[in-house]
């Protein structure tokens, strides 16, 4: 799969967001720093664009935010607009985050040994990229959130699969040892 986009509609204003990369959206809503100040709105809304009588505008700066994130009815307060537009498109890059529970590593299989983060880079991103199955590149300009995900899911459930196999394979040739 690749970064897909939608259209929706919030206040009477039609909108249409790209997700972000996987890359970015670790970065933009993963990997804060529980004290850090919350994104930008220009941030949040870099890949969103709103209809408009001259067509779709582009939401990546604060003059553009200001001027079409708003219900055009001005029945409700532009903060509140921006708000549920920035809620909507937080959501739809992470909202299968927001459930996801990764595997733990059963601790037989733990070899105790002391592993080493790589500083700056989400664990799911490193673990992708060392194993080969996505490019640094890919993960900043093709894969969203989701996918990098659920690539990573495939690769640790099959080591998970492969450790289980192998530990079956070791009882059973240990079995046949004692006969």
């Amino acid at each position: 799969m690749s970064r897909q986009s939608k259209e929706f509609y919030e206040t009477f204003r039609k909108y249409r967001t790209t997700q972000f990369s996987a890359a970015d959206a670790f970065r933009l809503f993963v990997d804060r720093e529980p004290d850090a100040a919350d994104p930008e709105p220009w941030e949040v809304l870099s890949k969103t664009q709103a209809l408009s009588e001259d067509g779709w505008i582009q939401l990546d700066n604060r003059g553009s935010i200001a001027a079409h994130v708003t219900d055009p009815t001005h029945g409700a307060h532009p903060f509140k607009v921006l708000r549920a537009v920035m809620g909507i498109v937080v959501d739809y890059n992470i909202s299968k985050m927001r459930d996801w529970k990764p595997h733990t590593v059963p601790d037989r299989f733990a070899a105790g040994g002391k592993s080493l983060p790589i500083r700056g880079v989400n664990p799911i991103i490193s673990t992708l990229i060392d194993s080969g199955k996505a490019t640094l590149r890919e993960l900043q300009e093709y894969y969203a959130l989701d996918d990098a995900v659920q690539m990573y899911d495939v690769h640790f459930t099959s080591l998970l699969n492969r450790a289980f196999a192998d530990e079956a394979a070791m009882k059973k040739a240990k079995s046949q040892q004692s006969q």
